[in-house]
């Protein structure tokens, strides 16, 4: 009876811990789903944030190179410009020096 006594003080023992043990199981799961719901917004926010970046970044790119290519016309007319300025200066100093040389 005795040894009867002791074994069923074991088994509360036993089952005390294993109720312990599983309350702890419980709060970590809840914990865990806490974290998941946490991370999965910050999951969301971060995709939006992603997209948003994207959205901006192929706006700019496409700003530059439509400026680029501004740039490049620009720099065309201004080289255009130059060479008939260079032809005037050339005929001038042609002309320049047929005056001189008829003095």
């Amino acid at each position: 009876v005795a040894e009867l006594k002791t074994d069923v003080a074991e088994l509360k023992t036993d089952v005390a811990e294993l109720k312990t043990g599983q309350q702890e199981l419980r709060a970590d799961v809840e914990f865990l789903c806490e974290s998941q719901k946490v991370f999965d917004e910050r999951q969301k926010r971060f995709e939006t944030i992603i997209v948003r970046l994207e959205t901006e970044l192929t706006e700019k790119f496409n700003a530059l190179a439509d400026a680029r290519e501004v740039q490049k016309d620009v720099n065309a007319r201004i080289l255009q410009s130059l060479d008939r300025i260079e032809d005037r200066l050339d005929r001038q100093e042609r002309e320049l020096f047929l005056v001189k040389k008829s003095r």
